[in-house]
């Protein structure tokens, strides 16, 4: 499997969008079921695309794969909404 940042955003969508995300552990813990990292940084949130291996096991992301979820206005990270 290779990074997408298309990918990376279908998961978090999917992720924040189950109705058992009550709380950020909620999110962080169904991120991952879904492939996904979620931490937070102080105003802002990280996102780590967790690729799949050979062996069908999830690694951990790369630094390379992983995004800043944005400040609003500031046109870093993957933008508002995230």
């Amino acid at each position: 499997e290779r990074f997408s940042e298309i990918v990376l955003e279908s998961r978090i969508r999917e992720t924040l969008n189950d109705p058992r995300v009550q709380s950020w552990d909620d999110a962080a813990e169904i991120g991952r079921e879904n492939g996904v990292t979620i931490k937070r940084r102080g105003r802002d949130v990280s996102y780590g695309m967790m690729l799949a291996q050979s062996d069908g096991a999830l690694a951990e992301p790369a630094r390379a794969h992983t995004r800043r979820g944005g400040v609003k206005d500031s046109g870093k990270g993957l933008g508002d909404g995230y």
